[in-house]
């Protein structure tokens, strides 16, 4: 046989249905050809997934094939004698090839169904990471700063007119203005960040008259508390003008 009538018969051979002189062709050739091997691979795989039987088949084929075989026979002119095995093979064979194509192309289909969702996940990954990578430098920091235990959140407020700020404080005197409800200032104005240290209040930053994430640093030991301030652009070294907001220690 040469190489397409052996790989025709591949899905038959991977369901034990070729003759013995067949699979011996057969044997002889999948060790020299890559291709028909890596195919008969493929099959072995399907075929192993097919579900086996030990029962016999019903009386009711044995008779229809009789019957078939009987047919248009009479004792003057008797049909040629075709072995059963050899008149079945090759219908069974085609058989055989169809569900193990089809079978392959079903694990094919699952195979790549498993790569895209991978994909999809690595996809996913990569957009998380991108999103991380546009977010601005401060936004970063102060998202790490908000998921460290050891820093310290405080709520600068006022009872005069309603408005509040969030400070994130680490433990080495980093700080961020995390959040607040301050109304803008005009273009002449800004807001100044002071902080209070063994009772001196000194300035801790220029805040901008619409602050956004704004970081600062002060030293750690002796902090007492926060107060934010209306001020010229600029800033002043010291204020006269009651903080908008503030929070003390208790």
């Amino acid at each position: 046989m040469d190489h397409e009538a052996i790989e025709e018969l591949l899905g038959a051979y991977a369901l034990n249905a070729v003759e013995p002189h067949e699979a011996a062709m057969i044997d002889a050739h999948i060790d020299q050809c890559p291709h028909c091997r890596a195919e008969l691979e493929q099959h072995l795989d399907v075929a192993a997934l097919l579900p086996a039987t030990s029962g016999f088949a019903p009386s009711s084929i044995w008779d229809t094939i009789s019957d078939e075989i009987d047919k248009g026979t009479t004792p003057a002119t008797p049909s040629p004698v075709v072995p059963l095995r050899r008149r079945w093979i090759r219908p069974m064979a085609a058989a055989a090839a169809f569900v193990l194509i089809a079978g392959t192309a079903i694990v094919q289909s699952i195979r790549v169904a498993d790569i895209n969702d991978d994909l999809a996940a690595e996809r996913a990954t990569v957009e998380s990471l991108s999103e991380q990578l546009a977010r601005p430098v401060l936004e970063n920091a102060l998202s790490q700063a908000l998921e460290n235990p050891a820093a310290q959140r405080v709520m600068l407020g006022s009872q005069v007119g309603g408005s509040n700020a969030i400070i994130v404080l680490m433990p080495d005197g980093t700080g961020y203005l995390a959040a607040h409800t301050l109304k803008p200032l005009p273009p002449n104005r800004t807001y100044q960040l002071w902080a209070i240290v063994d009772g001196k209040v000194i300035s801790a930053g220029i805040l901008g008259s619409e602050p956004g994430v704004v970081p600062f640093h002060i030293d750690p030991e002796g902090f007492e508390g926060f107060a934010i301030t209306d001020e010229v652009v600029g800033g002043v070294e010291s204020s006269e003008n009651s903080p908008v907001v503030a929070w003390l220690a208790a």
